[in-house]
């Protein structure tokens, strides 16, 4: 009898599914009629000989019934696992900036889910079937983040966490008449970095927005560019420095003596005290030493001094001694055995984390692993100051 009205819905289904393909109904119905007559044949029954109340009591009737409806409890289960989204997963976006606002595709098959997050939150919570998905995360200004998420046979959960962004970026193009120093001034956050640019040009990466380069060659006097980055886009820049007939004189002193002197981020290979003739024009004074018994501790100084032609503009420091700016990098399971650079200088080999003290200001942190070189960040040390970077 369960068997007759199982077959009757099936039949009913298939006519609201389908009712305009009539060969398929066709087919589908003599089969199931089909398949009736055999099983009222196997138990012996005939037309007219038998009424419905003695056909239920038959016993192999009762077998049947009874059989059918113990597997039909005992596969339950299984379709619903199989079937039904009954698995719950998480993904989350690690280190994501807390105002960016990114979305998630799970694709596998005919499943297609979209979910969204604003910030670093994990996606709410979402029921999903057991199976291996693909996981894409996007947003605006930022390469798109995969991975993969696995939902076993026996959890009813899953977290997957997604690499950190990697933000789109653009290519500047810069030619310059000499070697310089270019520092690159990000005019929204007003972060600053420090490239080398030989005479033939350089070609660097930077996220979008819009940036003031300053390219400094002393004596020569400095020139500026304003440039605008898009994703995925190259501009042209240019410096021209010139190189001024009228000279000034800067004097550098400290105390102590025999600090190391950069002048605009650049090495003077010159230690305090030092003299030299420049152009007229704003020039940043970088004054530091470590501490030949700890390197942990040292001397540091920065400033800006103004030189004007036919002058002398003299810079005297008294530095004393304080605790350097500690960087802590550790690395992830793919960066295991990194050289690490600071800006463009090694900063040391890593097997899995390194503490390593350093001179303050605001660095670029990359790492070259088996020959290939990615971004780790930036960060900003101050003296007496800490910071962690996960790489």
């Amino acid at each position: 009898m369960l068997l007759l009205v199982l077959d009757a819905t099936v039949v009913l289904g298939w006519l609201y599914f389908y009712y305009d393909e009539y060969e398929r109904i066709s087919v589908v119905v003599g089969g199931l009629w089909g398949a009736v007559m055999v099983l009222l044949g196997a138990v012996g029954v005939r037309s007219g000989e038998t009424t419905l109340s003695s056909f239920v009591g038959l016993p192999p009737v009762r077998l049947i019934t009874v059989t059918y409806t113990v597997l039909l409890a005992g596969a339950v289960p299984f379709w619903a696992a199989f079937a039904l989204p009954i698995h719950r997963a998480t993904i989350s976006l690690d280190q994501a900036p807390g105002d960016l606002r990114w979305s998630v595709r799970v694709l596998v098959g005919p499943d297609s889910l979209n979910r969204s997050s604003v910030g670093g939150d994990s996606v709410r919570l979402f029921w999903i079937r057991r199976g291996s998905y693909e996981v894409t995360a996007v947003a605006d200004g930022y390469d798109p983040v995969s991975g993969a998420l696995d939902v076993p046979w026996l959890a009813l959960g899953a977290h997957l966490a997604l690499p950190p962004p990697r933000r789109r970026t653009g290519w500047v193009r810069l030619s310059a008449n000499m070697d310089l120093t270019a520092t690159i001034l990000d005019a929204a956050s007003g972060a600053a970095q420090r490239r080398t640019v030989p005479a033939t040009g350089s070609t660097f990466e930077l996220p979008p927005g819009e940036y003031e380069i300053v390219g400094r060659a002393p004596p020569a006097a400095p020139d500026t560019a304003v440039v605008v980055v898009t994703p995925g886009d190259t501009v042209p820049g240019s410096l021209v420095l010139r190189t001024s007939p009228v000279l000034g004189t800067l004097q550098v002193r400290s105390t102590p003596p025999d600090l190391e002197i950069l002048l605009d981020g650049r090495a003077t290979g010159a230690r305090t005290p030092w003299s030299t003739r420049l152009g007229p024009g704003r020039y940043e004074v970088v004054l530091r030493q470590v501490s030949p018994a700890d390197e942990r501790f040292g001397r540091y100084y920065r400033g800006t001094v103004q030189v004007a032609a036919s002058a002398t503009a003299s810079v005297d420091a008294d530095v004393p001694v304080g605790t350097l700016p500690v960087l802590t990098v550790i690395l992830g399971p793919a960066s295991t055995g990194a050289t690490l650079y600071l800006d463009d200088e090694v900063l040391g080999e890593v097997s899995q984390s390194g503490v390593f003290p350093v001179y303050p200001g605001r660095y670029r942190v990359s790492k070259r692993v088996q020959g290939a070189v990615g971004e780790c960040g930036s960060v900003t040390l101050v003296m007496g100051g800490a910071a962690e970077l996960r790489c």
